[in-house]
């Protein structure tokens, strides 16, 4: 890659992090003011280190070396005792302390009292007599600079600045590079990840859509296959259906004829008004055998079938919404037995007619339950007592069936 492409593409990375930060067209005339601000105190700032960094430079303490009595002074360069100063010295000196010692309690101490604190702690040391020295060049006067080496010290300074500086941004560029990568890195793996799910979603609605045809399909075939079966028992019958599963659902609301005693009439054929036939109901026709067990039946196991007959109902949940509907309306009345409005339900109402009307199975619910049809407005009302053993039954039944269904039919 040559420099124009490296350079173009740290350009448009720039351009890139200044978009994601949110930066205005305005906004690089502003941030050039500001940065030539603030390039300009932090110039004045490296120029007073500099100052700083020459003048400790020219005042820097010699640096002390301790030469052990008995042993050669071979130093590399001529070295001389520790300077202090000479008033000082004296004074101790005066005293009776020796010059090599008073040296050492000044270095230390920096008084005569701090000299004698210090020689009061240490006179005891095994190394008190052994004298520290100092290069001799250190210890003459600093030559003095004149404005052109100072300058050209300053500007050397400067350069060393100005490098570092350099270094610096190019660093920080690079980290800012490197960031911005990063977050692209970040951004593609967080697109591909939001795609896999989305991926995964559509992958589990199609399989449910696939599934709720299927059952749709299956209940479409349970419902023909009850009705063909409906269709040969009455075949079978005379056009009778010997059953009692439908109070107010399988049987149909109209009276049927005998088909043997020939008052049915022919296919086709107007029905027989009520001065020339005199039509027999279909209970009147039912076998003895069918009226028996139909009288042996309990409400306990009507309200049984019933519900078992609701739970089939499987497309679209249709079967768990009744299920819910048919243990609220119990509930309440069980729950609250003094409320008179828990225990009248409008057959009118969207709820009822959304999830009851339409199914098999809640007709007979009702009625073994224990509701009646009022005539006046049409509402079923239940009389009975809340604690009654038939609707605690039915109560009971109701949270089981709601469970299973639950259960089965996962949401």
């Amino acid at each position: 890659m040559s420099s124009e492409d490296h350079y173009d593409e740290d350009a448009m990375m720039a351009e890139a992090l200044a978009l994601s930060s949110g930066a205005t067209p305005s906004a690089p005339a502003a941030a050039g003011t500001t940065g030539s601000a603030s390039t300009a105190e932090q110039d004045a700032a490296d120029y007073a280190a500099a100052e700083k960094a020459l003048a400790d430079a020219d005042d820097a303490a010699p640096q002390i070396h301790m030469h052990n009595v008995g042993e050669s002074a071979d130093w590399e360069e001529e070295m001389v005792p520790v300077p202090v100063n000479n008033e000082f010295l004296e004074q101790l000196i005066e005293m009776g302390v020796t010059d090599v010692r008073g040296r050492k309690a000044l270095v230390h101490g920096g008084s005569v009292e701090g000299a004698l604190t210090w020689l009061s702690e240490h006179q005891d040391d095994a190394d008190i007599d052994q004298p520290y020295m100092v290069r001799k060049k250190d210890t003459l006067p600093k030559p003095v600079l004149t404005e052109e080496e100072k300058l050209a010290r300053v500007e050397a300074m400067k350069d060393k600045i100005k490098q570092r500086r350099e270094e610096r941004a190019k660093q920080e560029r690079a980290e800012e590079i490197r960031r911005e990568k990063d977050r692209r890195e970040r951004g593609q793996r967080m697109d591909e990840t939001l795609e896999e799910r989305q991926r995964q979603q559509r992958k589990r609605d199609l399989d449910k859509a696939k599934r709720e045809k299927e059952e749709e399909a299956k209940e479409r075939a349970r419902l023909r296959a009850e009705i063909a079966r409906d269709k040969e028992m009455r075949r079978k019958n005379n056009g009778v259906l010997p059953s009692v599963l439908g109070v107010e659902g399988y049987n149909p609301p109209i009276i049927q004829y005998n088909q043997p005693g020939g008052d049915a009439p022919a296919a086709g054929a107007p029905a027989p008004s009520s001065s020339t036939a005199t039509p027999k109901p279909a209970v009147a026709a039912a076998p003895a055998a069918s009226a028996a067990v139909a009288a042996a039946v309990s409400p306990e196991a009507k309200i049984e079938q019933a519900i078992g007959m609701i739970s089939r109902y499987r497309t679209a949940g249709d079967g768990g919404q009744a299920l819910k509907l048919l243990l609220t309306f119990v509930k309440n009345i069980v729950e609250h037995p003094d409320d008179p409005k828990y225990r009248s339900i409008n057959p009118e109402s969207a709820a009822f007619k959304s999830k009851l009307a339409s199914l098999v199975g809640p007709p007979q619910f009702f009625k073994y339950a224990g509701f009646e049809r009022d005539n006046f407005d049409g509402k079923l009302k239940y009389a009975g007592a809340a604690d009654h053993p038939v609707l605690l039954f039915a109560h009971r039944k109701l949270v089981e069936a709601d469970a299973l269904y639950q259960q089965q039919n996962p949401v």
